[in-house]
């Protein structure tokens, strides 16, 4: 009797058990996103886009929350990039969907292709428009650049992405005077997600809890015999 009534108690867990993460497990890999919240071009240079990004990473709807984030931005002197180390790791959206192949396959130039686009944001929620960029299909400084992402004068432009392209205009769509808000992508370090442990909802728990009194009652019945 004990057996055959545990026996269907999990049979019935088995669907309120939380889905896997769906990012691929136990590999090397990045994650791409666009930030939920919005900044004009006096951005703060690559020390503040890199806050900015970090911060929507840390938050606590993000679904990479502890992991190390660079913005994908270029300035006089560094373009975008060289701020990665390019060790072949396949990049990933938020939801899960692949991008690109590599970082190289990110920025190809005119060549570009990514498989999925990168408009979702740290939490997973679709964010199609502009992002600040100041950098050419190819990784390289654009000319237009918010004079290094550190002013707002409306004399001024920077060079802007979208986030719902697939190919180089995901980071060279057109420009934007440095007053307006725009978007930052982040990329996170070299990371491996773990495969999660099953967790247990709140009814998975009460039929649980259920289970085991049924159980103690028929021991202490038996134990009466």
């Amino acid at each position: 009797m004990r057996i055959t009534m545990l026996s269907m108690g999990m049979v019935l867990l088995l669907p309120l058990v939380s889905a896997a993460a769906p990012l691929p497990t136990n590999v090397p890999l990045r994650v791409i996103f666009v930030s939920s919240t919005t900044i004009n071009g006096n951005i703060g240079g690559l020390v503040g886009a890199d806050a900015h990004v970090q911060t929507a990473a840390n938050s606590l709807a993000s679904l990479i929350p502890g992991q190390p984030v660079t913005a994908i931005l270029s300035v006089t002197g560094t373009n975008a990039p060289s701020r990665f180390v390019d060790g072949g790791e396949a990049i990933y959206n938020t939801q899960g969907e692949l991008v690109a192949n590599s970082l190289s396959d990110l920025f190809a130039g005119a060549g570009t292709g990514l498989f999925n686009d990168i408009q979702y944001d740290e939490a997973g929620n679709a964010n199609a428009g502009i992002v600040w960029t100041g950098t050419q299909n190819d990784g390289t400084l654009a000319p237009t650049h918010c004079s290094n992402y550190t002013t707002t004068s409306t004399l001024q432009d920077g060079r802007i992405g979208r986030s719902d392209q697939f190919d180089g205009q995901w980071t060279e769509w057109g420009t934007l005077n440095c007053v307006n808000p725009a978007r930052l992508y982040g990329l996170t370090d070299v990371f491996e997600e773990t495969p999660s442990v099953p967790a247990l909802g709140p009814a998975a728990l009460g039929l649980l809890a259920s289970l085991l009194v049924a159980t103690t009652v028929v021991r202490s019945r038996r134990r009466g015999h």
